[in-house]
């Protein structure tokens, strides 16, 4: 699976449908810091690996992550 745009955190009912072996490649974070991160499916369940900094816009639907204020 392969998201084209940037999400806060990538939706757990997506991190779901990965099979053994199967990978998750997306952007994650609010800009302006975000990573490249992959998900790994293996017989010990989910590993998420950062692969390196990278800024991207915020896929449609996936909007910005709640933030505290007065």
């Amino acid at each position: 699976i392969v998201l084209s745009g940037s999400v806060h955190r990538v939706p757990q009912a997506l991190i779901d449908q990965l099979k053994p072996g199967g990978r998750l490649v997306a952007i994650e974070g609010d800009e302006p810091v975000q990573w490249a991160v992959k998900y790994t499916r293996d017989g010990n369940g989910v590993r998420r690996e950062v692969l390196f900094d990278v800024g991207a816009p915020r896929l449609q639907g996936f909007g910005e992550a709640s933030r505290f204020s007065f």
